[in-house]
């Protein structure tokens, strides 16, 4: 008889002996590692007994799917089939934390291992080249956690409620039973051919309906509401995102409604009448649940201003007869509605200010972002700072919020990099970029050509020696300004003087820098070293930068115009190239001026404008794919331990 428990550090001594035994000497996990492993949240060391200690797995767990670092069982352990039970078990522990499925990486130079894996019903997904070493690929794996043993039509419709439900005494095709039952009947514990229907009176996290959809979920049940439905009722940011799929048929219907305001409820599907509409039938593929109140608003046009489940009490007020026919209706359907479960890889959290009046990305951008991430294996969701706290969840952070030292943007960068996220923007990069001071010196000390500067501090000496060494005008640059702002132009030393006095109330520097006409101002997109775009961006109308931020009516912004890189001067590419090797790998903004045969280096930015019909007019998609990959590559190569699997 094997049973498994959870490792201790008392356990250290055996795990140190196994990897000494199961493993070549370059992949063995030092001591520390296993240490780690223990003691961290987000991993776990499963041991195998019988009288003895027979093996162990060590597990990483992420937010929708759980990664099998190692499993070995011991050499005179070795042909009683232990190896099968402690990976079925290692399953069993991802089910039970809601996990969408296994991943885990196998030396491919061993078909026999590859063989077990294929049988234990883990399928090859990418090959990995010189994952262990020159010539030694892996290939990764992964195996659906969730996948229902039965085929649909014979899937047995379970009504889970607290309380009798009068309305559902003549649908035929369901049994209705107590949450008590589900969760203590071993018919439900072993057997996965169950659809379940949750409708408890209220899905609150611990609640009795939040616990029962969680429960459905270990025990591979398809279940309505599923717990991540439950909890993406709580996310704006999740309901903007479906929004857009229906914005159109939402405005459509809602044409010729007079209100501002309009309440809408949904029950299985129907509205409260009876009618299955075309909206309906669209806003329960997005918000599959029992019952679901919608908050519509208008303004130029409709959109969604809350979406909340709803209580299945509150029915009692509504008509018996109609919600029996809803009833008869949705549960007499041959075939119900089965969204794909993608297999998602990784976790990507993208980081947004909704309320931020020039972010770095426009909304469509965001949702191409998403597009392609998912693409790419990813599973998106839009955070904002105070979602700081849940950062471990996610295998990588890309920042679409103006960044600065100075406020969460940095502190949520640096706290994402110091627990083993991929970041886009790291924090070295935000740090060196939103400081003027920190570039003019960097690119100074590396020849880079920059308009002559000075730097001037809070004393009369400083500011007269500009007076003396430069001509008019001029600009001044607070340290830490973007998109413009902080940034003024001067054109005589009284105009200078006070300005200085002014800005060096707030700062114990300020950079002062020659003027250089030009209509445009060229912006390089770089990323890992590599051109990404090119855009003009023209001076704003009747101003001297790109913004003007002054102005009266909505022109604020200059024209642009994007380019196809092959069309850039080699000497703008080779100038951005060369500022941005002296900052880092990440994605970065470089603005320079072309005058007079001349190139200079006006700034480098972290977190660069990509805008939907800007910086992508010319590479379209492409632009969105190679961020994503680049994140995906980067996670790839932080994951590859060089470690193989064993048995």
């Amino acid at each position: 008889m094997i049973k498994f428990t959870a490792a201790s550090l008392d356990d250290l001594d055996f795990l140190t002996e196994l990897e000494q035994e199961a493993f070549p000497s370059d992949r063995q996990s030092s001591r520390r590692s296993l240490r780690q492993s223990i003691n961290s949240p987000h991993q776990e060391v499963i041991l195998a007994w019988n009288e003895n200690l027979v093996g162990a797995a060590v597990m990483q767990h992420f937010k929708h799917s759980t990664r099998l670092v190692s499993i070995a069982i011991k050499g005179s352990q070795a042909n009683k089939g232990y190896g099968k039970l402690l990976l079925e078990h290692c399953e069993a522990v991802a089910r039970s934390k809601g996990q969408i499925q296994m991943i885990l990486e196998a030396d491919q130079t061993k078909p026999d291992l590859i063989a077990w894996y294929t049988h234990a019903g883990y399928i090859p997904k990418v090959k990995l080249a010189d994952y262990y070493s020159a010539n030694i690929p892996a290939l990764r794996m992964s195996k659906n956690l969730c996948e229902d043993t039965a085929h649909s039509n014979r899937l047995k419709n379970i009504v889970v409620t607290e309380s009798p439900l009068p309305f559902l005494d003549q649908v035929q095709s369901i049994e209705c039973i107590s949450p008590e039952q589900y969760l203590s009947e071993e018919r439900f514990q072993r057997n996965a051919s169950y659809r379940v229907f949750n409708l408890c009176n209220t899905y609150t996290y611990k609640s009795k309906g939040y616990y029962i959809s969680l429960l459905a979920t270990a025990r591979d049940h398809r279940v309505i509401p599923n717990a991540a439905m439950i909890q993406d009722f709580t996310s704006t940011f999740f309901i903007q995102c479906l929004y857009e799929e229906i914005d159109d048929l939402l405005n459509k219907t809602l044409a010729g409604v007079t209100d501002s305001v309009v309440d809408y409820t949904l029950f299985l599907g129907h509205e409260t009448d009876g009618t299955a509409t075309r909206l309906s039938r669209s806003l329960y593929k997005l918000f599959e649940a029992p019952l679901v109140h919608f908050k519509f608003i208008k303004t130029n046009k409709w959109l969604i201003e809350s979406v909340s489940l709803g209580q299945i009490s509150s029915l009692c007020n509504e008509d018996e007869n109609t919600l029996k026919r809803i009833a008869v209706s949705y549960f007499s359907q041959k075939k119900f509605n089965r969204p794909k479960v993608k297999n998602y890889e990784y976790d990507l959290a993208i980081l947004v200010n909704p309320d931020e009046q020039t972010p770095p990305s426009n909304s469509r951008a965001l949702q191409r972002f998403k597009q392609s991430a998912e693409k790419n294996g990813f599973f998106v969701e839009f955070i904002d700072k105070k979602d700081m706290h849940r950062i471990n969840e996610f295998d990588a952070l890309f920042i679409r919020e103006t960044t600065a030292v100075n406020n969460h943007t940095y502190e949520i960068s640096r706290f994402a990099h110091a627990e083993g996220l991929i970041v886009i923007d790291d924090p070295w990069s935000i740090l060196k970029c939103s400081n003027k001071f920190y570039l003019q010196e960097r690119m100074k000390r590396a020849g880079i050509s920059m308009p002559e500067a000075m730097v001037v501090t809070n004393t009369e000496a400083s500011i007269k020696a500009v007076l003396k060494h430069m001509d008019f005008p001029l600009i001044l640059k607070e340290p830490d300004s973007a998109f413009s702002l902080g940034v003024f132009k001067v054109k005589d030393p009284v105009e200078f003087e006070n300005k200085c006095h002014a800005l060096l109330e707030n700062s114990e520097f300020i950079i002062v820098q020659e003027y250089i006409y030009s209509d445009y101002d060229w912006r390089i997109g770089i990323l890992d070293n590599q051109p990404l775009f090119a855009c003009k961006y023209f001076m704003a109308k009747d101003h001297w930068q790109i913004y003007n931020w002054n102005a009266q009516d909505a022109q604020t912004e200059g024209a642009f115009s994007t380019l196809p890189l092959h069309e850039v001067p080699k000497d703008i590419l080779n100038a951005a190239l060369l500022a941005t090797s002296h900052i880092g790998d990440g994605l970065y903004g470089v603005d320079l001026k072309y005058v007079n045969g001349k190139c200079y280096l006006i700034e480098v930015n972290d977190n660069p404008n990509i805008d939907y019909g800007i910086e992508d007019l010319v590479s379209g998609m492409q632009i969105y794919d190679t961020i994503t990959a680049t994140i995906k590559s980067r996670i790839m190569k932080a994951r590859n331990i060089n470690k193989y699997i064993t048995l």
